[in-house]
């Protein structure tokens, strides 16, 4: 009874070991994503600040087309963590909220704490000094924040719905 006992503890800790393997690979993967979508967002977001600056729309036009920006990209990024959170769904057989969760908070800490040394930073250089590093800093600053606040929930979601 004593082997048996070993063989299934040996087991569970073989399976648990896997488990934590498998959720630090995805969320590496994920934070390759994030970091994908950050340089997407930064260069389209420049690109729609310096369009801006190049017609000289009014205010109001501006503030429309950044907003419509990004709605536009964030609806972009949550199709994008669904349709991963449907990929690793499968590969959790048990407690998959749970180890989407965990793999989505090893993708966004490093996110938060590159947007805490960004802001030291530009804090101990003693403010911005040109605009499109005001900019640049914005796009890092709302992607992450919609990092931190949608993704835990959209590929959770995308996890649990997946039917497998």
């Amino acid at each position: 009874m004593k082997i048996i006992k070993q063989i299934k503890k040996k087991k569970a800790q073989k399976k648990e070991e896997k488990n934590k393997e498998e959720i630090l690979k995805y969320g590496l993967i994920l934070l390759g994503f994030n970091f994908a979508l950050i340089l997407a967002f930064g260069f389209g977001f420049i690109g729609v600040t310096v369009l801006g600056q190049v017609i000289d729309p009014s205010g109001l036009a501006a503030a429309f087309l950044l907003l419509l920006f990004i709605y536009l990209f964030a609806g972009a990024s949550g199709i994008v963590w669904f349709r991963f959170g449907q990929i690793i769904g499968p590969k959790f057989k048990d407690k998959k909220g749970v180890n989407s969760a965990l793999a989505v908070l090893v993708s966004i800490l490093p996110l938060l704490l590159i947007v805490m040394v960004a802001s030291s930073l530009i804090d101990l250089m003693g403010g911005f000094t040109d605009q499109l590093m005001i900019v640049s800093f914005l796009a890092l600053l709302m992607m992450s924040l919609l990092a931190a606040t949608f993704e835990l929930f959209v590929v959770s979601l995308g996890a649990i719905a997946h039917n497998s």
